[in-house]
């Protein structure tokens, strides 16, 4: 077992850590050669709290969820073909009989647990510490031995809906960026609909919600107040999240000194509806300045992701190369903008609100 590696994901995961801020991490930060951890994840997620999960026990599930994704993105693969994507290929060609389905689970079951289980809690160029496991792996046994982490989520069922709604939405923004060939393509915000768009040379997709897409970086919190927010409230609940630009378009795309698009991933964050539209909301406003650093290492984080959409769109809409050239464009920005003594929340919550 080895630390973290990276300072920002590893600061994400362990500073006022929760099992569900843990689970985001390897959800956001997880390598992702395929979606093979997706299919994990909602595959355990089906079961309920106990002490171990056999693989036959998560077989069928596992299977079924991983071809449904395979037949919406075949491009996930970078390393080729291998058995269990013959073998899925040749079901898909088949006649689909249960002797068919029976088949492709013996291939399967003797590939599919190769890496998948170890693989899961690393993150960052290393491993989860102890405290934060989720699971040991008994390969003699064929099983994984549940952690008290894990069981958290499994007997909470507000944890365990958002887990696994956080994972799909997760997925489609991954499978976007394989779609596109992990080309550099620009993630736009429409607040009218709440959507991203993923816009690339030849294609235009829309990635849902955008409070679905950037919520579990900000750990559920308001950007602004740092209220707990929670999308199953009405609209017009003062904790209902909402898609927000830190930067108001009309000071951005009427400035000629600054040639950013507002709309890019670089300026949107996830706020409650209090803070955005509320009795005391921004509305409109530019922040206060105290935000601007707090922007700027958001967008730093994204970068340290693996290469998919959110990545190559902030580094596209600064026009720079790696995490350092994103702070030193977010600076330029914030210093041009510091005169400025914007809107701020009339109340802040600790995070243990």
């Amino acid at each position: 077992m080895s630390e973290i590696k990276k300072d920002e994901i590893r600061k994400f995961i362990q500073e006022k850590s929760s099992v569900l801020t843990t689970m985001r991490g390897l959800l956001i930060f997880g390598k992702n050669t395929a979606t093979y951890k997706f299919a994990l994840i909602q595959s355990i997620l089906k079961h309920n709290s106990k002490s171990e999960i056999y693989y036959h026990e998560l077989r069928d599930d596992f299977v079924r969820l991983f071809l449904t994704y395979y037949q919406d993105n075949k491009y996930q693969f970078n390393i080729g073909e291998t058995k269990f994507t013959k073998a899925i290929d040749d079901y898909l060609k088949s006649s689909m009989t249960g002797s068919d389905w029976d088949n492709l689970l013996r291939v399967a079951e003797k590939n599919i647990y190769n890496h998948v289980f170890d693989a899961f809690q690393n993150v960052g160029g290393g491993t989860l510490t102890e405290k934060h496991l989720f699971f040991d792996h008994d390969k003699e046994n064929k099983k994984i031995i549940v952690r008290d982490n894990l069981n958290m989520i499994l007997e909470n069922e507000e944890l365990r809906n958002t887990v696994n709604l956080e994972a799909e939405f997760r997925r489609k923004v991954v499978s976007e960026a394989w779609s596109s060939g992990l080309n550099v393509n620009q993630l736009i915000f429409n607040k009218e609909s709440g959507d991203i768009v993923s816009v690339s040379l030849h294609r235009r997709t829309s990635l849902k919600g955008v409070v679905d897409v950037l919520l579990p970086y900000q750990k559920g919190r308001c950007f602004y107040c740092n209220k707990k927010m929670n999308r199953f409230e009405h609209k017009d609940h003062p904790d209902f999240p909402e898609g927000e630009h830190v930067f108001p378009r009309s000071l951005i795309l009427n400035d000629p000194e600054v040639d950013l698009n507002p709309d890019a991933m670089w300026n949107v964050v996830v706020s409650c509806m209090n803070c955005n539209r509320g009795k005391d909301g921004k509305f409109t406003a530019p922040v206060s300045k105290s935000f601007y650093e707090k922007l700027k290492n958001r967008n730093i984080l994204f970068v340290e992701e693996h290469e998919h959409s959110l990545r190559n769109s902030i580094l596209f809409s600064l026009q720079a190369k790696n995490k350092q050239e994103v702070g030193v464009k977010m600076d330029r920005v914030n210093i041009h903008y510091s005169y400025i003594n914007g809107w701020a929340p009339k109340q802040y919550f600790p995070d243990d609100y």
